[in-house]
């Protein structure tokens, strides 16, 4: 195998939250042979199908964050990252994290953050057509709130996951 050329296996946070992020890694590393994992740490609503799951086969996980964002650093902002409910006020990154350093594993982040579910209708930072249409939980690159909010969310997993 070409030594330049890395895998990682991409979970979703409720893989971590559900299954433990000790059997998510041991798993990576004995059936797949990796030595890196991907989570989504800021996700948008999804409805999947999670066959290894002991916990849910078929489920619709609401949007958030899956880490723990500290409010400090949003309380200036007018766009602020939430908590996914599924979440249920657990830090699935910081647990991956944890659980990967003694294995001498790596963590990356797989962060959605201009799609905004949790975004409000005609709130700030939002996406807006030629014709003055919003697009519902879309932030726009172009607006200096979502751009700063994007900044703020990168910046924050970075330091968390190092």
């Amino acid at each position: 195998m070409d030594s330049a050329v890395q895998h990682s296996v991409y979970c979703l946070a409720t893989d971590v939250l559900d299954e433990g992020a000790t059997a998510v890694l041991e798993n990576v590393a004995e059936r797949a042979g990796v030595r890196s994992v991907t989570v989504a740490a800021k996700y948008h609503s999804v409805t999947d199908v999670y066959p290894h799951n002991p916990l849910r086969k078929f489920a619709t996980v609401p949007p958030g964050v899956f880490y723990s964002a500290n409010p400090a650093r949003y309380r200036n902002e007018v766009i602020k990252p939430r908590p996914s409910p599924a979440a249920a006020g657990r830090d699935a990154l910081g647990e991956l994290c944890a659980a990967a350093r003694p294995r001498d594993m790596v963590v990356s982040a797989w962060v959605v953050v201009l799609h905004h579910d949790e975004a409000i209708p005609g709130g700030p930072g939002l996406q807006v057509n030629c014709f003055g249409d919003e697009a519902e939980g879309m932030l726009c690159p172009a607006n200096p709130d979502a751009r700063r909010f994007a900044e703020l969310v990168v910046e924050e997993i970075a330091r968390s996951s190092s």
